[in-house]
């Protein structure tokens, strides 16, 4: 099993900046209804205040799989969020790379032979570089045994 990123410190980010933004956009949302007194609008603007936030903080920082696990002649990628898996054949796998991401961070792209690219959550360059060629090796030995 290949890990990237702290699943768990991703999700008390998340949390933290959900209930951060969550209050902020209720407070936006109860002073348009009392000065305003148009309910929809409120709501409305309320819910952007909290939904692109954590929409951006989770496509800028958080998104990507967070584990790799072969299993057999495939390879599954876990999600931040349990019970989002992709699984890819071996046999698909075109490329693996590592490049730099954002201050310091490195990911892992998996790209498959019809084109599908595979990001994993940001990590150390060190953690990411071991996970790539440990997954070349996996793929290699793999191939071997069929």
């Amino acid at each position: 099993m290949l890990e990237f990123g702290s699943r768990s410190g991703s999700v008390f980010a998340l949390c933290l900046f959900a209930v951060i933004f969550g209050a902020l956009g209720w407070s936006i949302a109860r002073e348009i209804r009392l000065r305003r007194r148009q309910r929809w609008l409120g709501i409305i603007v309320g819910l952007s205040f909290f939904a692109g936030p954590i929409t951006a903080t989770y496509a800028s920082s958080l998104s990507g799989f967070y584990e790799a696990v072969g299993v057999g002649p495939s390879l599954r990628l876990h999600y931040l969020l349990p019970g989002i898996v992709s699984e890819i054949p071996l046999a698909s796998i075109s490329d693996v790379r590592a490049v730099p991401w954002y201050r310091l961070r490195w990911r892992l792209i998996v790209t498959t032979s019809s084109g599908v690219t595979y990001e994993s959550a940001t990590w150390g360059r060190a953690s990411v570089m071991e996970s790539m060629v440990r997954l070349n090796e996996y793929r290699v030995a793999a191939s071997n045994s069929q």
